[in-house]
């Protein structure tokens, strides 16, 4: 945990490395993932570091298994269309026994790539050559149907009708036979027509089988067409240029019907030679994808280590002299060692000297980056607090709270045990089934519910207990210890004062008239006063700041002033809500003469507006000296702004003085230092912030209180829209039978209102509302709770690590 409550420790050191064993040490580096590498020639050219040829070589490697990729997805995608054809899966568990180095790596992926290329062109051909020879025999079939429906009607073009007679057809008609996309076919028709102004007759016919593109591999249908025109050079033209555009294909159709029918046979002769051929080729294309399948994981992996090595290494300088790699990188100054057994399993991986690479510590100014090393449960509440804004180094990590908070406060807003157990539900499924989903693939659109299953338990956890607290099971109460209470008409009454209901609301507030006067008390005092522990909490976040940091301005003139500001006036108000909850205050009746009635109990929002009024307080005293005590608290209050204002300045302003007479002179042996010093010193520049700081947390003290009510408005609303579910829906449904005195229609209209009432809960309560839950709570903790102590300027340490770059969580690669 105390990595986890500050960030780790960090280092920087400095690499040398000999280029002898570069590319196994950076290898070895990236395995361990325990160094951010600093970039030490920011100004040089991408296209111009020492590198950047095996670079794109790995580039050039990516592209090809990517292009293997794509023709095993077309390989399936075709499997899936024909039955019997098997799938070729890819194995990713397969490591060669020998592994092969990273050139003839690329000479394997060559070889691999140009037989691929010869395989798929030929098996191209033989596909067109197929559809070619499909689409000529079904153009000689459906103009045999042609030509004979024509030998039966005329032709009319104009006035003429010209009479279809096969020994006289030449020189008095023409015609156009061939195949053309059916989407396209509708638009062609009609400017067929057009172009010809109505002179030609044009016949088509459905192909019934789909022919598949060789180029894109998708399947597409198409039409036979015949278009009769009288014999016309211009006409002909306009008709072929027509049908190029369309990217229609012509074909002979022989005159005579025994030519054709002998053209026929000899489609159907090529077409069984081709499907042989298709068949073989389909096989070797087949078993050369499953060839490449088997390694296609190993080698994509060893590819991007291979770019990732040599990315890495364009940061490095080049020492002409040593001839050697100098690197620099922030690393945890507990894994020194283990950066020490890397670069000695390096030395021994590439067969170099003793002293061949060693990295030595070096101080800096520079802040280093913050790492907090998290787990399953803890990375979904660190990614909450890095969404706001990444911690300073060393600072408090607002995470340690949240992982209690944040579900707690979810809770307080969607408080029901039957809403919290159907969350409990779906979060125990995903923990259960998390290995198997995580291996199986998360959806895109799941993937971020699914990285926090951790939170989503917790915050049903919580729901659960509030609900218990709030005493509601899907809005109906539970009468699990027995009321303290009887009612009398709509009058609820007392009858055991000594006795307290065991835990949670009594259940006799649920349906009685005062029930939302009740509930918004409660509700409304609690949000108080969890939001004033949340915001102290917050401001002992900042003195431990500061005490860890040595900030003693921070301590004396921000911490303290601010802690008796907020103290004297919210935390008195939970004060007064403590009190006023120990004082039994009793119904004005005849039978009691108490003055503690509840007519005369003062509102407490009055009492706290009173304390800065000089006017005379009619509110009624809780307890004797309150004005003293209130008066003391409202100077307090008052004294405490001028605090936050003045001194911190002031201090600042002495303390720069003092170390200027420690160098009069102004001599910085860093002239970025002293420029920093200057500005940071600067006192007009000072006394500006500093009083926009003061008055950014008066204002933000009374707005972030009342923005905790939101826990109240929040809880008020889903407990009464699950009670409008409830007896809007479920409720009278199950009321039918005894209205209409047959028993059935009370399981009919259960089952009917049951499914409603489910839907809605599902849709309505278990999604938007947790979502709005859920968002209420991130801005709590976001700005009412971490704007108290938390900077959240801090650089995230991002180390070289190969476990970054397979999951894809490094932009750089």
């Amino acid at each position: 945990m105390g990595d986890f409550w500050r960030s780790q420790p960090m280092k920087l050191i400095r690499l040398f490395i000999q280029l002898d064993a570069a590319t196994a040490t950076v290898d070895e580096l990236g395995q361990l993932g325990m160094i951010q590498f600093k970039d030490l020639n920011p100004h040089v050219n991408a296209f111009q570091r020492n590198f950047v040829a095996q670079v794109k070589a790995a580039d050039e490697m990516a592209r090809k298994l990517r292009k293997f990729e794509k023709h095993i997805q077309d390989m399936n995608r075709e499997a899936d269309d024909e039955e019997g054809c098997p799938i070729i899966e890819i194995d990713s568990g397969r490591i060669p026994v020998i592994e092969p180095t990273i050139g003839d790596l690329a000479n394997q992926l060559d070889e691999l790539e140009a037989e691929l290329v010869d395989t798929n062109t030929y098996y191209e051909t033989m596909v067109r050559r197929n559809n070619r020879y499909v689409e000529y025999k079904h153009v000689l079939n459906k103009n045999a149907d042609f030509f004979a429906e024509a030998s039966a009607d005329d032709l009319n073009f104009g006035d003429e009708d010209v009479y279809y007679d096969e020994d006289h057809m030449k020189g008095m008609l023409s015609w156009k036979s061939g195949v053309i996309e059916r989407k396209s076919f509708h638009l062609f028709q009609q400017i067929i027509f057009r172009a010809s102004r109505g002179n030609v007759f044009m016949k088509f016919a459905e192909i019934d089988e789909q022919l598949k593109d060789p180029s894109t591999g998708d399947m597409q249908e198409k039409n036979v067409f015949i278009i009769f025109f009288q014999a016309s050079d211009v006409l002909e033209e306009k008709i072929n240029r027509i049908c190029e555009s369309f990217t229609a294909t012509l074909y002979h159709v022989p005159e005579s019907r025994e030519e054709r029918m002998e053209k026929i046979d000899d489609a159907e002769e090529q077409l069984q030679d081709l499907r042989v051929a298709l068949s073989r080729t389909r096989t070797a294309r087949y078993q050369l994808l499953v060839k490449i399948a088997q390694d296609i994981k190993y080698w994509n992996e060893r590819v991007i280590k291979e770019k990732s090595i040599h990315h890495t290494m364009n940061k490095f300088n080049y020492d002409l002299g040593r001839k050697c790699l100098i690197a620099e990188g922030w690393c945890p100054a507990n894994s020194l060692d283990s950066i020490h057994i890397a670069l000695r399993r390096a030395r021994q991986k590439s067969n170099t000297d003793v002293d061949s690479s060693f990295f030595q510590e070096i101080s800096t100014r520079d802040t280093p980056p913050t790492y907090f090393e998290t787990n399953k449960f803890t990375y979904g509440f660190q990614a909450i607090v890095n969404s706001y804004g990444v911690p300073r180094y060393r600072e408090i990590n607002p995470a340690v709270f949240t992982c209690i908070t944040f579900p707690f406060q979810f809770g307080v807003m969607f408080g029901d045990v039957g809403h919290g157990i159907l969350m409990l539900l779906i979060a125990l499924y995903m923990l259960y089934k998390e290995k198997e989903l995580i291996k199986k693939g998360i959806p895109e659109m799941f993937e971020m519910v699914f990285a926090g299953r951790y939170i989503i338990f917790l915050m049903a956890l919580f729901s659960i207990y509030c609900g218990a607290i709030y005493n509601e099971f899907f809005s109906v109460p539970m009468d699990l210890f027995g009321t303290n209470w009887y009612l009398n008409g709509n009058v609820t009454y007392w009858y055991t004062p000594n006795r307290a209901y065991p835990f949670g609301v009594d259940p006799v507030w649920k349906g009685a008239d005062n029930e939302l006067l009740y509930y918004n008390s409660l509700k409304m005092k609690m949000s108080v006063i969890l939001g004033v522990t949340h915001m102290l909490t917050g401001l002992l976040f900042k003195a431990m700041n500061g005490v860890y940091f040595d900030k003693k301005e921070d301590i004396w003139f921000e911490f303290l002033p601010q802690l008796l500001f907020l103290s004297s006036v919210f935390g008195y108000l939970c004060f007064l809500i403590f009190f006023k909850w120990t004082i039994p205050f009793i119904e004005n009746d005849q039978s009691h003469d108490s003055p503690l009635t509840t007519q005369s109990a003062p509102l407490l929002l009055n009492v706290l507006i009173y304390m800065f009024l000089p006017t005379k307080n009619d509110t009624q005293a809780l307890y004797s000296g309150q004005g003293i005590v209130q008066g003391i608290l409202a100077i307090l209050a008052l004294i405490c702004i001028p605090w936050m204002l003045i001194p911190k300045p002031l201090y600042l302003w002495w303390k720069a003085n003092k170390q200027d007479a420690y160098n009069p002179l102004g001599q910085n042996e860093d002239s970025e230092s002293g420029s920093d010093s200057h500005d940071e010193h600067d006192m007009g520049e000072i006394v500006v912030h500093q009083s926009l700081e003061t008055i950014e947390f008066v204002l933000s003290t009374i707005s972030h209180t009342a923005s905790y009510l939101r826990l109240w408005a929040l809880s008020l609303a889903h407990s009464e829209l699950s009670t409008v579910f409830w007896e809007m829906m479920f409720a009278p449904a199950l009321s039918l039978g005894i209205i209409t005195g047959h028993p059935y229609l009370s399981i009919i209209g259960g089952i009917i209102g049951f499914a409603a009432w489910f839907v809605a809960t599902m849709l309505v309560l278990m999604g938007m509302e947790s979502l709005s839950a859920f968002l209420h709570a991130l801005r709590l903790h976001w700005v009412e709770f971490q704007s108290k102590f938390y900077f959240g300027d801090g650089k995230e340490f991002i180390p070289f690590s190969f476990e970054r770059i397979l999951n894809g969580d490094d932009e750089e690669i």
